[in-house]
């Protein structure tokens, strides 16, 4: 078997018909489709089984309860018997002979992990500036990396996004990082805890430019514009993988060479938290949204983040008088004086 492409689903009978058809339907025979529905309640197993009955290829693995996107996957690579694996969200797809050409750039290049370039479609009316960033995310590192792990091109250096799909990697590699996954529920950030995982595993890189996936932005709620208590709090719980992570290294006994991994990563979910706050949180849970933050991440963090956007925060707060009267405001207001004033006591 050449790859094994694994697809986790939950809830996806929307996108789902178009993601499989994609991948069924590649010029590349010699493949196996493991696909791991993670306790779907709408009609999403319905599909998966159709497919099935009709290509011995793609294989269905059904979850009896919600486990998330992660332990699908870990699920669908210990299971997988391909020489490489391809990971395909349930709402995104595949260019026609995108497998048959990451499969040949494989065999010649004899890399861990081959990462392509991928198209990135605006689903959900998502503005220009938003688009451009994640666009620009998703092009690969223009050349190879050869190291004694990938741990810190993905982290630091900066030269590697973490995201599974639009890559091609070594099974053994994959299978060698995923067993590391710890048995929990991970709501956000699955993406990041098994590619760290993976890539700690991994000698060696390549990117190339061609675009062979299509990222559907939007879909699914991702790219939403505004936020309530319950989401961010989701985004917030982010610090779940990287105590995981944290973790995994003290397992390698590699914890003091990796430390300033982790304050980078708590650096990162930090500030995009902060600035989820500032710009996409529903205006009646700002206040809520800071305890969130204090919670998480300390107060030490949240108060250096409202001292540097004191400005933009408090014209925020004008706005969120006009709209919701200003008894919440002020009430918002005190909150982040009584803050700082603890600060300087």
């Amino acid at each position: 078997m050449k790859i094994s492409v694994i697809i986790p689903v939950y809830n996806a009978e929307k996108y789902l018909h178009q993601c499989l058809e994609s991948v069924v339907n590649q010029t590349l025979n010699e493949i196996e489709i493991i696909c791991v529905d993670d306790c779907s309640t709408d009609s999403s197993c319905d599909i998966l089984q159709s497919y099935a009955a009709i290509d011995e290829r793609l294989k269905v693995i059904n979850f009896d309860k919600n486990k998330s996107a992660v332990q699908a996957r870990k699920t669908g690579v210990l299971a997988a018997v391909g020489k490489y694996i391809m990971f395909v969200d349930a709402d995104d797809y595949l260019v026609t002979g995108a497998l048959e050409f990451a499969y040949a750039l494989a065999e010649k290049s004899d890399t861990d992990i081959i990462h392509f370039g991928a198209n990135v479609i605006n689903c959900e009316g998502i503005s220009f500036r938003r688009m451009g960033s994640i666009q620009s995310y998703v092009i690969p590192f223009n050349g190879t990396i050869n190291a004694d792990n990938l741990v810190r091109a993905c982290t630091v250096e900066k030269k590697i996004n973490h995201l599974l799909w639009g890559k091609l990697f070594k099974a053994n590699v994959c299978k060698q990082g995923m067993a590391f996954i710890e048995d929990e529920y991970f709501p956000r950030a699955n993406d990041l805890y098994a590619f760290i995982l993976i890539s700690y595993f991994a000698k060696t890189y390549r990117g190339d430019k061609r675009k062979l996936y299509i990222h559907c932005y939007g879909r699914g709620g991702r790219g939403r514009m505004e936020m309530n208590i319950e989401e961010f709090e989701l985004y917030c719980a982010t610090t779940q993988v990287i105590s995981a992570i944290e973790r995994f290294f003290v397992s390698q006994d590699v914890l003091e060479a990796y430390k300033d991994v982790l304050e980078y990563r708590k650096k990162v979910t930090f500030n995009v938290c902060f600035e989820t706050w500032k710009h996409h949180m529903n205006k009646e849970y700002l206040s809520q949204g800071i305890d969130l933050m204090i919670y998480y991440f300390g107060k030490d963090a949240v108060i250096s983040a409202l001292n540097k956007s004191e400005e933009t925060i408090f014209m925020k707060l004008v706005r969120h008088c006009k709209n919701y009267g200003c008894i919440s405001t002020v009430k918002l207001i005190i909150k982040i004086v009584a803050y700082k004033i603890k600060e300087k006591v």
